[in-house]
């Protein structure tokens, strides 16, 4: 009511009683600074200057020809046909209007207040979009309380899925408070509820809004489950986790998918189950399913962590060779250097050349990374420095002045210590 008041108050007697309208297209000026943006009644976007009359064009001259271009932005509320016309004019916006989120809240009130048709879902669902921060983000939701009799499913869907690519729990409990006085949620809904708290690892409440989703009359499906798996991994329950993959997505016929597969074997590996890692993954690809790199990656990680270098070369191999993934070449540096420590000394050189040839990595980073960040440090391998140095040099590397000459400072240094 406030900034009615002041909209008015700023307003001659006649556009008061008349022409709210043209109170409207004079509305969009310079928006001041605003401490407090989340009180809407002290936002004064709607600035009034209203124009003097123009005066009478003489008979037969076409009165629209010099007339301000704010009319025309103002057509767009009070024709039916505003979707469409709100996305023409926001393509080609009027220079006055700034298309904020604070700046559309000002806009929907004020036509609301002066009953000028306009779609308030499309609205809400506009200001999302241009939502940068967090506090935009919560802004839109309290402001869209005052108007969710007129909110649609889909506007409701498209508010929870802006919020959850930013995470905001709290707010996104707030929204489902507030919905369920005007829909019934759906199964996304719940869904992106239960991910939402999954990927926080809030199990209890996430396995919550599971029951609800149930007592609602809606089935867990694969989505539901994928959540579930993930969050349990991140908890690393890994005991709940293989029950939701081996039980609970049994008994509601749900396939697990690549995905599924890899939240699990990602949570096995974190917790060194390398074994139970391998099985899933063969199980994955006896199914056609293609691993992801981070799939790989972590089971590589997991053999270094348990010393299992052997088993490590393995997969590095099937990455290079297969030529879809390539493997970190920190962890290379691990794998080589444990097994140049365990004695497997022509593993280590294949893994090395593997490297050399997969045409992924600069010559200078694997010298840096393997020889001179790796080797360099080892005690005992400088016998092993000497003829990957070579190897490079015989296989034509391009190396980097500065590089050369550390190569060349280590090789001396190691040759004085032997």
């Amino acid at each position: 009511m406030a900034l009615r008041r002041r909209l008015l108050s700023c307003a001659s007697p006649v556009a008061q009683e008349n022409h709210p309208s043209r109170t409207l297209c004079s509305a969009f000026g310079q928006p001041p600074k605003q401490n407090n943006p989340s009180n809407l009644s002290k936002c004064t976007f709607l600035k009034l200057d209203m124009e003097p009359e123009s005066p009478k064009q003489p008979q037969g001259h076409n009165s629209n020809i010099n007339r301000s271009n704010k009319f025309g932005f103002l057509k767009i509320f009070t024709f039916s046909g505003f979707p469409s016309s709100l996305h023409h004019h926001l393509d080609h916006p009027d220079p006055n209007f700034h298309k904020t989120v604070y700046g559309c809240a000002s806009l929907l009130e004020f036509l609301t207040k002066h009953g000028i048709a306009c779609d308030v879902p499309k609205l809400i669902c506009f200001m999302t979009l241009q939502c940068v921060k967090n506090s935009d983000f919560l802004f839109v939701i309290d402001f869209s309380v005052k108007f969710k009799s007129l909110l649609t499913p889909n506007c409701y869907k498209a508010l929870f899925d802006s919020l959850a690519t930013t995470s905001l729990l709290p707010g996104m409990k707030h929204l489902y408070t507030e919905m369920l006085d005007v829909v019934s949620p759906g199964v996304h809904t719940f869904n992106t509820m239960v991910h939402a708290y999954s990927s926080h690892g809030y199990m209890v409440e996430s396995n919550q809004f599971v029951c609800k989703m149930i007592q609602s009359g809606f089935a867990p499906n694969l989505s539901t489950f994928t959540s579930l798996i993930m969050g349990y991994s991140v908890t690393k329950d890994l005991e709940a986790a293989l029950r939701v993959f081996h039980k609970n997505m049994v008994e509601h016929g749900c396939v697990p998918d690549s995905k599924c597969y890899e939240h699990l074997i990602l949570g096995l590996c974190f917790t060194k189950k390398l074994g139970l890692a391998q099985r899933l993954l063969d199980q994955m690809q006896r199914q056609g399913l293609t691993p992801t790199w981070a799939v790989f990656d972590e089971i590589v990680i997991c053999c270094c962590k348990l010393k299992k270098y052997g088993e490590a070369a393995q997969v590095v191999d099937h990455m290079i060779s297969s030529g879809g993934y390539t493997p970190e070449l920190i962890h290379c540096r691990t794998l080589i250097c444990g097994l140049y420590e365990q004695g497997q000394r022509e593993r280590a050189d294949a893994v090395f050349h593997k490297l050399l040839q997969c045409g992924e990595y600069s010559d200078d980073d694997i010298a840096w990374t393997i020889l001179i960040g790796g080797l360099r440090w080892k005690k005992g391998l400088a016998q092993e420095f000497s003829p990957l140095f070579q190897a490079m040099l015989l296989s034509e590397c391009y190396l980097s002045p500065q590089t050369h000459f550390m190569l060349n400072q280590v090789l001396h240094r190691k040759a004085r210590c032997a």
